[in-house]
């Protein structure tokens, strides 16, 4: 294995670039490939040229401008950004759930009347809960004629 020495780092690579730890060099000791050492141990090094943003030498080159917000003539169009959250305002929520709430109600309805004539044919609710509501008295009254009973 091909071991190389702890060197300098060259001009170009001081500002904004660091030097990654080879693995076959001592621990701790920072090497430095050139390009001709990146052909030849291609495979047993990881690159070890990575950028580093955080050093004193390359702060000043990331200073970023301050957020300052749009101007706002005071002739322009008077208007406000809407209260939202992830992208939903008050409007559309309302009209969200007005839409869904139509959708459900019909879904309520059918369902409804599934369950009155499926559960109307149960002797025990078609007397005790479905008697009592004030058409299906007459019509959900199963009472035998005289004349059909066998007894």
């Amino acid at each position: 294995m091909v071991r190389h020495a702890p060197q300098e780092l060259p001009g170009e690579l001081q500002m904004g670039f660091a030097v990654r730890q080879c693995r076959d060099l001592p621990t701790g000791k920072l090497g430095l490939m050139t390009a001709s050492d990146v052909s030849t141990v291609h495979g047993i090094f990881h690159a070890i040229v990575d950028p580093v943003y955080n050093t004193p030498y390359t702060q000043n080159l990331l200073k970023r401008a301050s957020y300052s917000p749009a101007y706002h003539s005071p002739y322009g169009p008077q208007y406000t950004i809407p209260v939202h959250w992830h992208g939903l305002t008050i409007p559309k929520v309302t009209k969200a759930i007005r839409g869904s709430a139509t959708i459900a109600s019909g879904f309520g309805v059918a369902a409804g009347i599934f369950a009155v004539f499926f559960f109307g044919e149960v002797p025990r609710v078609r007397k005790d809960i479905l008697q009592k509501l004030p058409f299906f008295d007459k019509y959900l009254d199963r009472t035998v004629p005289p004349e059909d009973s066998p007894f």
